[in-house]
């Protein structure tokens, strides 16, 4: 269980070897934010004390755009800020401890200079993290629906997360992260290659999961899986086919297109698909984003008199000649871009 509470802290800013950190203090008790990495190892493991102060957090971009390999964190680490390994682009493997239970905004967000602050303990580890409790600026409030907070955004050479199995909130299986009951498949790394079976035990997949993958190729849903969240699939250019288990009472494939279990929405043609392609005239809705990504060699053909809806972005980068304007005007959102990944377009892969 957790506990909360509004404390004042004492902030102190050092550095000490490969990193730069920001001690925390309440109620007598320190701890440790590192705040950014400094040093030259590429195979970096985070000190679970330094200078006998205890580790705790890595914060917002802590390690930003650096050379790492590898990162492990040591049994202290309970929180690992938003963007925290934003561009590191030879990264290949991520181990997490134990330890580690809150991810993006629900850990360390922000260093900042407000003295309210929220703590919040947990008691499988027994140590007190920081949690911010005032507004994030920026995009903010969006954030969080790309994969972890953009955890790992733009770490391109990706390949495996791997997690503790004494970890009581996550698990990994073949490189991939998921809840501890591996019923919610939580990201799938940037640079993992090839095929990917989803395990049999996934409901959901959440917002922002499968997202810039640029080596996925094709994705098979199991019988039980139930959601899929906004944005996946998103930028993974040489995914050639979706395949939905027979079973599955929620999606459905044909010829390597996703679709809800009826087919008369179209969910997400796959990017990677060229060649010319018949919407297939039981359709009805056209999903958010869904042939977003295609390249220039994907023919679509639509019999629109059988559309009712099609939603936003959902013929992004497609244009119809003649028919655009008037289709503009009977979908107002259909052609522009999924505004909300417009502020990603930086992140590099």
């Amino acid at each position: 269980m957790f506990f909360f509470a509004f404390l004042t802290i004492s902030l102190f800013a050092q550095n000490q070897n490969d990193f730069e950190f920001t001690i925390t203090e309440t109620n007598g008790n320190q701890s440790i934010i590192i705040t950014k990495y400094i040093g030259n190892n590429v195979n970096v493991k985070v000190p679970e004390y330094i200078n006998g102060i205890r580790v705790t957090a890595i914060g917002e971009k802590a390690f930003e755009q650096s050379n790492i390999k590898t990162i492990e964190m040591s049994n202290s680490i309970v929180s690992i800020g938003m963007s925290a390994f934003y561009g590191c682009k030879e990264l290949t493997t991520v181990l997490f401890s134990a330890s580690v239970i809150n991810l993006g905004r629900d850990a360390t967000v922000r260093v900042g200079t407000s003295a309210n602050q929220r703590f919040e303990a947990d008691d499988t580890t027994g140590q007190t993290t920081i949690r911010q409790i005032d507004s994030i600026s920026g995009s903010g409030g969006q954030l969080g629906i790309y994969g972890l907070d953009l955890i790992f955004d733009g770490c391109s050479k990706l390949t495996a997360i791997n997690v503790d199995s004494n970890n009581p909130k996550y698990c990994s299986n073949d490189g991939v992260l998921f809840n501890k009951q591996m019923t919610i498949l939580l990201f799938y790394p940037h640079g993992k290659e090839g095929n990917y079976n989803i395990p049999n035990s996934v409901l959901e997949i959440m917002e922002g999961a499968f997202f810039n993958c640029k080596q996925l190729t094709s994705v098979f849903f199991p019988e039980n899986i139930n959601k899929i969240g906004k944005f996946n699939f998103f930028f993974c250019p040489s995914i050639t086919s979706f395949d939905v288990d027979v079973n599955n009472k929620t999606f459905a494939s044909e010829n390597g297109v996703l679709y809800n279990y009826n087919k008369e929405e179209l969910l997400k043609f796959p990017s990677g698909k060229t060649g010319f392609f018949k919407v297939p005239d039981f359709v009805k809705i056209i999903g958010h984003g869904a042939f977003f990504g295609c390249g220039s060699e994907t023919r679509i053909n639509i019999y629109f008199n059988n559309i009712i809806k099609i939603n936003h972005g959902g013929l992004a980068g497609f244009n119809f000649g003649n028919l655009q304007e008037e289709l503009k005007n009977r979908f107002p959102r259909a052609f522009d871009l999924p505004m909300d990944i417009v502020f990603l377009f930086d992140g590099g892969a």
